[in-house]
């Protein structure tokens, strides 16, 4: 048996949908595509992410990887958006919608995301006076612009003064 056909006897709907249109490069408008596409959103891979996003569109800490005390609301919301990306949900899905706001809603006025507190500090302790803290560090950017730009969200003008 070879790798597709392995790929292809995964039930996951999501799954399957990737494989036919990545590796085998079915057209949007192929049958099984479009018999697909409703049937992805059911499936555990999306349920259970979309289920755990909170009303205002985020994802709290601790909800997709356990362990991450250092995460914020901001990276784990990039994260899920990164996840329905990749599954292959953009602008038009109500959850990716939802993240991408509060996302936006949280980015400053010079493009990029708040430090988060904890990984502001140089040695994980609270005791370092302000001036032997980060103010600023690459993946505070990076994150959020990432999971908005799987799903879509690349060239939109807030995303584009993150860039600069």
């Amino acid at each position: 048996m070879t790798w597709p056909a392995l790929l292809l006897a995964d039930p996951s709907p999501c799954l399957r949908w990737l494989v036919l249109r990545d590796i085998f490069h079915r057209e949007a408008a192929d049958a099984e595509l479009a018999e697909l596409a409703p049937r992805r959103e059911s499936d555990p891979l999306v349920a259970d992410l979309v289920a755990l996003q909170d009303p205002d569109g985020s994802w709290r800490p601790g909800a997709l990887a356990a362990g991450r005390a250092e995460s914020s609301r901001v990276q784990m919301t990039a994260m899920a958006l990164a996840r329905l990306g990749y599954l292959g949900f953009d602008q038009r899905h109500r959850a990716v919608k939802r993240g991408a706001q509060y996302l936006f809603a949280q980015q400053r006025p010079d493009g990029s995301w708040p430090l988060n507190k904890d990984a502001a500090l140089t040695d994980g302790t609270s005791e370092l006076p302000p001036q032997e803290r980060y103010s600023m560090i690459p993946l505070q950017t990076a994150f959020p612009l990432r999971g908005l730009a799987a799903c879509g969200y690349a060239a939109d003008p807030r995303a584009e003064r993150a860039y600069e």
